[in-house]
């Protein structure tokens, strides 16, 4: 006998197809809107006037990845007679992303131009911040302008190189180096790009808990970001660290906290008692970078699991939204710190923190859809948009969040329609 399907399964098919012949539909929409604004923009790249080449170039910013179209025609604009023309293109250009990799030889010649806006900013200053929003993909070119005979290309070289992230670790003996010529242009990018190279930068770590003891505010806490950056390779920093989470100033305290959270995990008995301790520090910003780090601490910090559950029941504690991740981290157990956060998702001043939050539990944040839901409801657009994100990070168990999502992607904020879309699709994908 063969098998004939019921009406009921040809419904259910038609129903899929459908659904799937609509997404399609909406993603070509959606690429033929893109075109519909590229051609335009594009077009004024060219303008006579400088102001429309700026227009120009802002747009194609804004719009990110989806102007990949358009990178040409922007590094084109690299070289215009108007250094605001020029510093915009920079800019956009880092918008696009990873995408406008063929821009980074022009990018690196444009470090060089030291031309300065009367708001205070220099082209190569943009040119250097999309270097880094670019990342991985202009390594190599970084890596040579190290080397450049002109300072602020090496410093601008440097800070970029933070961006680049592991693949820039061949840089890491001339950025020791750097560190050791003491050069105060290049110093402190130096120290920040060996923390964004992370592991692959332990050979730094002696130099970096020297620079611990520098008279200058702002070498010292860089240095902890440092060694923060690179993780428990920089165990060897704990004692002094220790040390700076009794310092008389709040940023080298905060500072201190954070990179214990990160280093400490093969000293967890060590650091846990004082990381416990800073809980009741005099400062609410050092108070929250050492519940964070005992949250990075993980299971490592079980011995604070009631002072972190302590602290998230205490109204007067100001960072109970970290707190509640924290909680999550160390004990593994999800549900005392999803209820407390869907509780804040109703709160201006904590709803997006919460929604943000929310999405680091992904599917284990499930019974917090229905509150997630209802953030789409919120005046605060960046509210909106994290709660759809969120949705998408929980997946398939945010299905009922499916009909809402389809509302909102009519929202009259482009980002919260674009962020409703995308989770429409992690949460049903076809």
């Amino acid at each position: 006998m063969s098998y004939r399907p019921s009406n009921l399964v040809c419904c259910l098919l038609l129903l899929v197809l459908a659904c799937t012949v609509a997404a399609a539909g909406a993603r070509a929409d959606d690429g033929r809107q893109d075109d519909a604004r590229l051609k335009p923009l594009i077009a004024a790249l060219d303008h006579d006037s400088a102001d429309e080449r700026v227009r120009a170039a802002e747009g194609l910013g804004h719009l990110g990845p989806r102007a990949k179209a358009a990178v040409g025609a922007i590094i084109g604009r690299l070289q215009d007679e108007d250094a605001l023309v020029r510093a915009t293109a920079a800019w956009a250009l880092g918008r696009i992303g990873p995408d406008a990799a063929p821009a980074v030889p022009e990018l690196i010649v444009a470090l060089e131009d030291s031309t300065v806006h009367e708001d205070g900013w220099s082209v190569g200053e943009m040119a250097c911040e999309a270097l880094g929003r670019i990342g991985p993909p202009a390594a190599t070119e970084l890596m040579a302008a190290l080397d450049s005979p002109h300072a602020h290309v090496r410093r601008g070289a440097a800070i970029a190189l933070y961006g680049a992230g592991p693949a820039a670790k061949a840089a890491v003996p001339k950025l020791i180096a750097m560190v050791r010529a003491g050069d105060p242009a290049t110093l402190e990018p130096a120290i920040h790009a060996l923390g964004g190279i992370g592991p692959d930068a332990a050979a730094a770590v002696p130099d970096l808990i020297g620079l611990l003891d520098s008279e200058r505010l702002q070498t010292r806490w860089l240095a902890c970001r440092a060694l923060a950056g690179i993780g428990p390779e920089a165990g060897a920093a704990v004692p002094r660290l220790l040390e700076l989470l009794e310092d008389e100033t709040t940023s080298t305290r905060v500072n201190a906290a954070l990179a214990l959270g990160r280093v400490g995990g093969k000293s967890a008995d060590a650091v846990v008692p004082p990381l416990v301790k800073a809980l009741s520090d005099r400062r609410a910003a050092v108070r929250e970078e050492a519940v964070a780090a005992l949250g990075v601490l993980g299971p490592a910090a079980g011995a604070a699991a009631a002072d972190v559950e302590r602290v998230l029941a205490d109204a007067s504690f100001p960072a109970r939204i970290p707190a509640a991740k924290a909680l999550w981290q160390i004990t593994g157990k999800a549900e005392t710190s999803v209820s407390f956060l869907a509780g804040q998702l109703g709160r201006i001043e904590t709803g997006l923190d919460a929604a943000v939050t929310l999405g680091d539990f992904g599917p284990e944040a499930a019974t917090a859809v229905p509150a997630l839901i209802a953030s789409f409801s919120s005046p605060e657009p960046e509210i909106r948009a994290a709660a759809a994100e969120t949705l998408g990070r929980i997946g398939r168990a945010a299905e009922p969040a499916l009909p809402a999502l389809e509302k909102l992607a009519d929202d009259p904020v482009e980002e919260v329609r674009e962020a409703a879309r995308a989770a429409q699709h992690r949460i049903a994908p076809r």
